[in-house]
C-alpha cells in the first residue's frame, strides 16, 4: 500500500483528512475477501495525542467499496473539533508529519500503521488531480 501527502482542510470547528492511497492487487484480493469488513482511520503518531485531545469527539471510521478493477482509492476522515483552538493547536492541527494512516480489523483493531504522511509513495503524485 502507498499513500499520497495527507490533505487537511480545516472549516469553522471540522476539518477534514483527504489521502489517496494505492492499494496492490495482491493485497487488495485479500482485503475485498475477508468475513468482516475492513476499516481506514487517522490517528496521532504513537507516543503522542496532540490531535487526539484538539477534538470534540471520536470520529468515525471509514469503510471503502473496494473492487477488482480498480487499486487507488481515495480516503476521507471528517473531524469535530472542539471550540477556540489555539494558533499552535492549528498549526498541529494541520501538519501532515503528526498523523498516522491505520488500517483497521473488524475487531476495531489496528493491524497496520502508515506514518511519513507529509510524503508522497505514490507513482507521478506530484501532478495536481
Amino acid at each position: 500500500m502507498k499513500t499520497s501527502v495527507l490533505q487537511i482542510t480545516k472549516n469553522g470547528n471540522s476539518a477534514e483528512l483527504t489521502l489517496r492511497i494505492l492499494i496492490s492487487d495482491d493485497l487488495r484480493e485479500k482485503m475485498m475477501h475477508t468475513e468482516k469488513p475492513i476499516y481506514f482511520s487517522f490517528a496521532d503518531m504513537p507516543g503522542n495525542e496532540t490531535i487526539k485531545n484538539l477534538l470534540a469527539e471520536t470520529p468515525s471510521l471509514v469503510q471503502i467499496e473496494l473492487n477488482s478493477k480498480e487499486s487507488r482509492y481515495t480516503i476521507s476522515q471528517q473531524l469535530k473539533l472542539k471550540e477556540n483552538l489555539t494558533d499552535a493547536d492549528n498549526q498541529a492541527l494541520l501538519s501532515p508529519a503528526n498523523y498516522r494512516f491505520q488500517v483497521i480489523n473488524e475487531e476495531k483493531l489496528s493491524v497496520a500503521s502508515f506514518m511519513g504522511l507529509e510524503y508522497s509513495l505514490l507513482p507521478e503524485d506530484n501532478r495536481k488531480q
